[in-house]
């Protein structure tokens, strides 16, 4: 609801700069339901933000409210709006979603990361899933990547980009 009611504003003194504004949307938001209704009206309005934009959708949703995903992404995938698929690694069903629903990029859960190095079985399951989200023309991002040696083994197994204290500390995006 923030982006509805305060959010757009900001967003578009930011269209002008370059960069796409993610916004993780939770269960709850998804399942109010005004809100895919009341969004889409305010960008339609503002159809010039909707390259700007990416949502964030945890992985949870695709089995607690997959047809609000789906309409969700129907709505607003046409503007030009991006999404994304948060905390992959914990349901078996992603596989199928991600084929069906065409998320743009992935977000390993960051519990996946800690002791990847030792666990062959875990290895296998992050490059099975590097590997279908590339057939599928999805990017693949490993999130909480604190060390080297994860950096390293993520760009082994075919991980696109990551996000953690090995590429740079949080930083306020005026610092950046």
């Amino acid at each position: 609801w923030l982006l509805i009611c305060m959010g757009m504003v900001r967003v578009e003194a930011l269209a002008g700069t370059r960069g796409v504004y993610s916004f993780n949307l939770s269960l709850d938001t998804l399942r109010e339901p005004a809100f895919i209704p009341r969004l889409s009206a305010r960008l339609h309005d503002k159809a010039a933000l909707a390259p700007f934009l990416c949502f964030e959708v945890p992985e949870r949703a695709l089995s607690t409210v997959p047809f609000v995903v789906q309409e969700l992404m129907a709505r607003l995938r046409p503007l030009g709006v991006r999404f994304g698929l948060d905390q992959v690694g914990s349901d078996s069903s992603t596989l199928h979603h991600l084929k069906s629903l065409r998320f743009d990029f992935i977000k390993l859960d960051g519990a996946l990361l800690p002791e990847l190095e030792k666990l062959i079985e875990r290895k296998v399951y992050v490059r099975t899933l590097c590997d279908f989200a590339h057939d599928v023309e999805c990017q693949v991002i490993a999130t909480g990547v604190e060390s080297d040696a994860q950096l390293a083994l993520a760009c082994e197994l075919g991980v696109d980009a990551v996000q953690g204290k090995a590429i740079g500390e949080p930083a306020p995006m005026r610092g950046l």
